[in-house]
């Protein structure tokens, strides 16, 4: 089964750790980097399907990290988890292409539905035929 490949970006080691073992259930997190300067050189090295970053953290924030890799990749999906739920960072998430945005209080939650959303119609297809696939073998 071919899983969707996403790069996982957060400062917080304990959070990147903790996001990481939730996104592996449905995902293949093939990197996790500390800083938007790592996840803009691992989203050009590891061309990822979607990418889960945290807004806030050092040498470039999130948000401008995802400017870049847009600007090279405008296929990539993205989606933002983060602190802040400021109407203004969520208006600057979604004006650089965010498809997702998730509170960190909410992640156990919210944030596996959000990446698949954020991965659109086609990826649900693809899940569905998987699914359906093992049941079948089953």
């Amino acid at each position: 089964m071919n899983l969707p490949r996403l790069l996982l970006a957060d400062d917080h080691t304990d959070t990147r750790n903790q996001l990481a073992c939730l996104l592996e259930q449905e995902f293949d997190v093939i990197a996790c980097v500390a800083d938007g300067h790592e996840l803009v050189r691992a989203a050009e090295l590891l061309s990822p399907d979607v990418i889960v970053t945290d807004i806030s953290m050092p040498r470039l924030d999130g948000i401008a990290a995802v400017a870049v890799i847009r600007r090279k990749d405008p296929t990539v999906r993205i989606v933002f988890v983060t602190i802040y739920d400021d109407p203004m960072v969520v208006e600057r998430a979604f004006a650089v292409g965010a498809g997702g945005f998730v509170r960190k209080l909410a992640a156990g939650d919210e944030l596996l539905p959000a990446v698949h959303r954020a991965l659109g119609a086609e990826h649900d297809a693809r899940m569905r035929n998987v699914e359906r696939a093992i049941t079948q073998a089953n």
